[in-house]
């Protein structure tokens, strides 16, 4: 039997040590490859840090458009400048890291679309525009890898509603009603809308003060959505009350307003266009849609209005009294609603006063049988303009500017009541058939522009009356007619001439309660004796908003 026999063969160095460089080999591509891996790793983290990070930018970019667009849109409408609100938007962006340099703004107007998205078309003139636009961008660095040697552009733009804040102030005086206030009133409504039994109380009246609307709410009344349509359209005195009262219900059981309101119905010549009762600069902004309108002041304004288109002459008496006044009136008051400063085509808002001549009759018939006296009041027209106004939290500032009213006062007779007014060109009035005579002229010309700031803690100081100067004649006629060393009287038919004191008893008698009747009337038509009283009624600011 043959038997194999094998050798064993000693391995080889170079066979024995091909496993571990098999093994060298591995290990050094797996390293390749981890540190490759790695590569790829930091390069993903960088590009999300890198997209994260232009995500912040273009967020933080857009939030700065969105604020300086609402910075800028408080300096639309009429008075604001296009200079305005560049500085705003500007001043806002800055402050959140973007160079001023690459801002601009655009005025336009926004339209609805079908699906109710909002499409902004530019326009220029800052009047007729409702919106405005803000673009603006940012360099950033394009990628953390780049050692800051690329950089790419980030722009926003944003789009805002807004407005200048609007208010609306008068020289109307009615302001706490009075007793002598509401019986002048009672007496010239009645006259205008023919009717002797208004007899409005100072409390109806003072009710009628605390009410308010805005012009948008007359338009849904009136059923229009076109201002220019709402003011230029004729209506009759009651329709225009109609339009009142379904505007702010909250008047209907006022009984102050009922009467007023009864009398016009009945008195279909009277008529009047809003445009004529209100100062509105057209086009009119959303702020001023939105302002709020006191309602003593639209119905006095608008009754007024309309007795002046009606003739403007009237004649009546107070009851129960022992004087007839004749009112002329060469015209009209009118109610400022509107922003402050100048438009392209004058100012913003005027407010303005009556300019009237009133004639009071005293009947002393009954004082020994004769007397024949009459007192002359004649005013010139004010208009008052606010300049500036400026809202912020704690305070309101406001400059206004106006001028005092021209007041000429004459006590004379019947007979020289019409004459020029001059001082020789009157003889005095007459008591006890011209055995005594009494004569007043006093004259206080219009004085220089008065321009005055006013400041008010909020809007819970308004309505307010600011005194904004006083002329020679002091502050009201009651005081004029108090101050006997004013009037010259003579007794014997004018043969001696004596100091007013020496009949004290009767020049009180005959004039202390005349003057209350005067100043009432006076009130009623907005005028101040040588003083102007302007009343800030309300300040409205229509609050910002994005329009995406």
């Amino acid at each position: 039997m043959q038997h194999t026999h094998f050798r064993r063969t000693p391995l080889t160095r170079s066979r024995r040590a091909a496993p571990r460089l098999l093994g060298r080999s591995q290990r050094g591509v797996f390293g390749i490859m981890a540190a490759f891996m790695l590569v790829l790793i930091i390069a993903g983290a960088m590009l999300a840090l890198d997209s994260g990070r232009l995500m912040v930018e273009r967020r933080a970019v857009q939030r700065a458009a969105d604020m300086a667009a609402l910075s800028a849109s408080r300096f639309i409408g009429c008075g604001a400048t296009p200079a305005d609100a560049q500085a705003a938007a500007k001043a806002v962006a800055q402050n959140m890291g973007i160079d001023p340099s690459t801002i601009t703004v655009t005025y336009g107007s926004l339209a609805a679309g079908s699906d109710k998205s909002m499409t902004f078309t530019a326009d220029r003139n800052v009047e007729t525009a409702d919106a405005l636009q803000v673009s603006l961008s940012k360099t950033v660095r394009t990628s953390l890898l780049d050692a800051g040697l690329g950089s790419t552009k980030v722009a926003a733009t944003a789009t805002a509603k807004g407005n200048l804040p609007v208010s609306s102030f008068t020289l109307n005086s009615v302001y706490g009603v009075n007793q002598s206030m509401a019986d002048a009133t009672s007496g010239l409504f009645g006259a205008i809308l023919g009717t002797s039994n208004l007899n409005l109380s100072p409390a109806d009246l003072e009710a009628l003060g605390k009410q308010t609307l805005t012009l948008n709410d007359m338009m849904k009344a009136a059923g229009t959505t076109d201002l220019a349509t709402l003011l230029e359209t004729r209506y009759t005195l009651g329709s225009m009350l109609n339009i009142v009262a379904a505007a702010n219900p909250n008047i209907a059981g006022n009984t102050a307003f009922s009467k007023i309101r009864t009398a016009a119905q009945a008195r279909s010549n009277i008529t009047l266009k809003l445009s004529q009762v209100l100062s509105v600069y057209m086009p009119a902004s959303a702020g001023v849609k939105e302002a709020h309108l006191n309602m003593l002041d639209l119905i006095i304004t608008g009754v007024q209005v309309g007795g002046f288109n009606g003739g403007g002459i009237f004649n009546y008496g107070i009851p129960g009294g022992i004087f007839t006044f004749n009112v002329q009136m060469l015209n009209a008051p009118k109610l400022a609603l509107g922003a402050p400063n100048r438009g392209l085509n004058g100012w913003c808002t005027t407010s303005q006063s009556s300019q009237v001549s009133i004639r009071v009759g005293i009947d002393l018939s009954w004082l020994l049988g004769l007397a024949d006296m009459v007192l002359r009041v004649d005013t010139s027209s004010v208009q008052a303009q606010m300049t500036e106004l400026q809202v912020s939290p704690g305070q309101i500032n406001a400059v206004v500017n106006s001028q005092s009213s021209a007041v000429t006062v004459v006590l004379t007779n019947n007979k020289d009541v019409n004459n020029p007014l001059f001082p020789d060109t009157f003889g005095p009035a007459k008591v006890l058939g011209g055995f005594v005579g009494i004569k007043l002229y006093q004259q206080a010309l219009a004085g220089a522009p008065i321009n005055k700031t006013l400041t008010f803690s909020s809007r819970n100081d308004l309505p307010t009356a600011v005194k904004l100067g006083a002329g020679s004649l002091g502050q009201s006629i009651t005081g004029l007619l108090g101050n006997k060393s004013n009037f010259e009287v003579s007794i014997l038919w004018n043969l001696f001439k004596l100091r007013a004191d020496f009949l004290d008893d009767l020049v009180s008698f005959i004039m202390a309660p005349l003057g209350a009747l005067i100043d009432g009337t006076l009130a009623t038509f907005g005028i101040q004796t040588g003083s102007v009283y302007l009343q800030v009624r309300s300040i409205d600011q229509m609050q910002p908003v994005l329009v995406r």
